[in-house]
């Protein structure tokens, strides 16, 4: 059986890359997949700190490292899922063109800091190209979070155009026809805040939802 390899990038606020704190909700999805899957399934978070005023700096830096870490899985023989919340979806994104839009099997966005349009963010190529298989979008449709991005402060600060929206407000847009609502999947959190996915009371629910669109 292939080993398969669940690659985690957080957004920004992440306190517990700072403090240890297992609480932490990558650390959480980590064990949550190395506990709970069969042997060959396993998970990395990537941990990094920045607040929205900082985010601009080193994110280059972030993406090149988790290129880093896709490469290896991948060189290693693992077959890579790559999941991101907020700033952690633009880590992903950048991350995947800086490793040359290498074969991954799923990508998960997770209330998305990151352009929506999938022409200008690459994933139409990935998708033409089947350099993914398939790509989730979720989006929680009270996420203020994404609602002070999109105005000139938060499109400046987490590097998105003016007349554009963020993929965790507006959806994905621009997809080819052929993948939308088939290899491009978007699933609405009715109720949720930009990180209620991560709570506790929500934890379970939302890592089951990731695996069974993951297919493992």
């Amino acid at each position: 059986m292939q080993k398969v390899i669940f690659l985690v990038a957080p957004g920004i606020n992440n306190w517990g890359s700072i403090f240890g704190d297992w609480r932490d909700w990558p650390t959480r999805f980590s064990v949550w997949v190395n506990t709970r899957s069969v042997s060959y399934i396993r998970c990395q978070s990537f941990f990094y700190f920045t607040t929205a005023l900082t985010v601009w700096l080193m994110q280059r830096t972030r993406a090149l490292s988790f290129s880093k870490l896709i490469r290896d899985y991948i060189a290693a023989g693992y077959k890579v899922h790559l999941v991101g919340h907020s700033n952690g979806t633009r880590v992903v994104l950048d991350a995947l063109r800086m490793a040359d839009w290498p074969e991954v099997e799923t990508v998960h966005l997770v209330n998305g800091a990151c352009d929506a349009d999938f022409e200008r963010n690459g994933l139409n190529h990935a998708l033409t190209h089947d350099r993914v298989k398939r790509i989730f979008c979720y989006i929680a449709d009270d996420d203020k979070a994404m609602k002070f991005e999109d105005t000139a402060v938060g499109l400046m600060l987490f590097g998105i155009g003016w007349n554009d929206v963020p993929l965790g407000l507006g959806g994905p847009r621009n997809v080819v026809p052929k993948f939308q609502n088939s290899r491009v999947v978007e699933e609405h959190w009715p109720r949720y805040g930009h990180s209620d996915c991560w709570v506790p009371a929500n934890f379970d629910a939302t890592m089951r939802q990731l695996m069974q669109n993951a297919g493992v």
